[in-house]
């Protein structure tokens, strides 16, 4: 429902987040779900009397619409008096045309990014893009004030957090601040605002649709040389068990018949995940959900895998990345090979599906790691194992040694994504033709051995998905 006189912000996402994936081994697994973050960037305005308007623009795209007739109907009839999008590197091209598109059609309206790429180089975004704010921290509590202050450049300097051109062009920064800084502040994110049923997945992604997602917490205390989640602060928040379950019991009024958790680590603190659990059983919620990721082979217990079979959650993800010992070591991801055999075992005892993700091309890599590499994921009892080709993002220590090495060759921000890393920069050791064709070994090896084989077979006809698992294996491999 509209507010009256209230000023009107439309946030929404660039078309073709999924799309980065569409030449690689997952593309299958790729479709939009709907955004926690932009849910609750609009509750947070909502909170302050703001009107609010959100557009999942790579939904449009799946269903075949045309992204810029969508938007051009979205801006003709709401006429948003604040534009917001929020990008990563790869999409900072597209971000450029966005916001050039949005400037055409309504030239009067304050255009404001945010996300990781705005956050590391604010002052590109401005001066590169139509953009006329960059948010350089987590936007939930800034965006509410940049609306506020309504272009008022003295009201500006006083937010933290963000960048701006004044009236002569000079860009303005003003200090980092601190972020979110307790979870629970949060308001529920405002998923009214997003066409819940239409985000439904595969089957081999979900047991029932529609799928929505979720955070309990943000940050990360490890030190990955790879991830550019670092530029946000290295640090932990989660949200309480009480808050957790709330929320998860909000999502199933709002109409999801499942949550996907995205979390970077969930198990920082043992207890708080397994007091969720507790809270979910002792409640009698009954709502199928799973941690895409956020699990730690170094953070897990027989105790706690029980307790989340018996809170509905029925599969788990862990960043393996690789099967040499030297190359966790040197990329600093602080966890010992031996680890992963009893995470996955206690996993598979406890009854719940376990996804493996690795990763080809980090530092140190040669052919002898790569075949360590797959020799761990067969020898771990996984349902799925998935494999990327490592990308230096800026903003990461690995992008950094790398720029000291003169070995960044290009810095066209549309390369750097999961599969062309090779237009990004040169490996050490690997031509990039012995990378692919690891890559490509990787899942013939997995997939394709008479133990892994049997084993599903036997699963897919004890859970009756024989011929959906049949049918994403002709669309991944062939």
């Amino acid at each position: 429902m509209e507010r009256k006189n209230a000023p009107r912000v439309l946030i929404s996402n660039m078309p073709s987040g999924t799309s980065l994936y569409e030449e690689s081994k997952i593309k299958v697994a790729e479709v939009p779900r709907p955004s926690v973050a932009m849910a609750t960037l609009a509750a947070c305005c909502l909170e302050k009397g703001q009107d609010v308007k959100l557009l999942d623009l790579s939904l449009a795209q799946f269903e075949g619409k045309i992204p810029g007739e969508v938007m051009t109907e979205v801006l003709n009839s709401y006429k948003p008096d604040f534009v917001c999008f929020s990008f990563t590197t790869p999409l900072f091209d597209e971000c450029c045309e966005y916001a050039k598109f949005v400037r055409e059609k309504l030239p009067d309206a304050t255009l404001v990014a945010g996300g990781v790429h705005p956050t590391i180089y604010p002052e590109e975004v401005l001066e590169k893009s139509e953009s006329d704010i960059a948010v350089m921290a987590e936007g939930d509590f800034i965006l509410p004030k940049i609306v506020e202050a309504n272009n008022n450049p003295e009201k500006l300097k006083k937010i933290e957090g963000i960048a701006f051109k004044d009236k002569k062009g000079k860009i303005i920064k003003t200090p980092r601040g601190k972020g979110v800084e307790n979870m629970d502040d949060l308001p529920l994110p405002a998923w009214n605002l997003l066409p819940v049923k239409k985000y439904t997945m595969p089957k081999i992604m979900t047991k029932k649709n529609p799928v929505g997602s979720m955070e309990t917490s943000r940050g990360c205390l490890a030190g990955c040389t790879y991830c550019n989640k670092s530029v946000f602060g290295r640090k932990w928040g989660g949200k309480s068990a009480k808050r957790v379950v709330d929320e998860l019991e909000y999502m199933k009024k709002c109409g999801f018949n499942e949550v996907h958790v995205y979390d970077d680590m969930f198990t920082t603190d043992l207890d708080r995940a397994k007091d969720i659990c507790d809270l979910i059983i002792k409640r009698g919620l009954k709502i199928s959900w799973k941690l895409d990721c956020g699990i730690r082979i170094d953070s897990v217990e027989p105790e706690l895998y029980k307790k989340l079979k018996a809170a509905g959650c029925y599969g788990v993800g862990y960043g393996l990345e690789s099967g040499s010992q030297e190359i966790l070591d040197t990329i600093h991801k602080g966890l010992n090979i031996k680890e992963a055999h009893n995470a996955i075992k206690w996993a598979n005892e406890a009854g719940i599906e376990t996804v493996g993700f690795f990763m080809f091309g980090l530092p140190g890599e040669t052919i002898d790691t790569m075949e360590e590499t797959i020799k761990l994921a067969t020898q771990l009892k996984l349902d799925y194992a998935k494999v990327t080709l490592a990308t230096p993002f800026p903003g990461t220590a690995l992008y950094a040694e790398l720029q000291a090495k003169g070995r960044i060759k290009s810095q066209d921000w549309s390369a750097y994504n999961f599969h062309t890393p090779s237009k990004v920069y040169d490996h050490d050791n690997l031509d990039w033709d012995i990378m692919q064709k690891y890559y490509e070994k990787f899942y013939k090896k997995y997939y394709f051995r008479p133990s892994y084989l049997i084993r599903r077979l036997i699963r897919d006809i004890k859970t009756g998905n024989l011929f959906t698992d049949m049918y994403y294996a002709f669309k991944t491999f062939i």
